[in-house]
């Protein structure tokens, strides 16, 4: 009666085969996921905005790990729109530039060698500083046009 019971409760080959077959794969549960989202997004449209500690609840309970969730968070507050570029800024030049990256360090220690690196190598100055980034523009500096044209920076 024993090996009845357990031949009762032990899955038969095929069964355990459907099971293998019917696993998803990490694509496959990213898709879903994402179509999930999308569906409860288009259902509700009034969705309030989340603030940061519930996003991390969330990307808990997803089993993803904060520090990729907090580049992600920095890369969405990052996000500049670029307006197209015109005939005349691809002939001359745009009017500005504005660039962004993602970069592994300490703020301190990456601020200070993006500070350097503008002052010594582009003859740049820091204009204005912000919570996002700066604003720079060329060092009117006599001594700065001097070393900047002749290639000393």
């Amino acid at each position: 009666m024993t090996q009845e019971w357990q031949k009762a409760q032990r899955p038969s080959e095929r069964e355990s085969a459907e099971r293998v077959a019917e696993a998803l794969d990490a694509a496959q549960v990213e898709r879903i996921i994402r179509r999930a989202v999308e569906l409860q997004v288009d259902e509700d449209l009034a969705m309030p905005a989340l603030e940061e500690p519930a996003l991390e609840r969330i990307a808990t309970e997803l089993g993803i790990d904060q520090e990729h969730l907090r580049r992600a968070i920095a890369e969405a507050k990052t996000d500049l729109t670029r307006p197209e570029t015109t005939l005349l800024d691809r002939l001359f030049a745009p009017p500005s530039i504005t660039e962004s990256r993602i970069v592994h360090g300490s703020r301190d220690t990456v601020e200070a060698r993006i500070i350097g690196w503008m002052r010594r190598h582009e003859g740049m100055r820091m204009r204005r500083r912000g919570e996002s980034g700066a604003l720079w523009e060329t060092d009117p500096h006599i001594f700065t046009k001097v070393r900047m044209g002749l290639r000393m920076g």
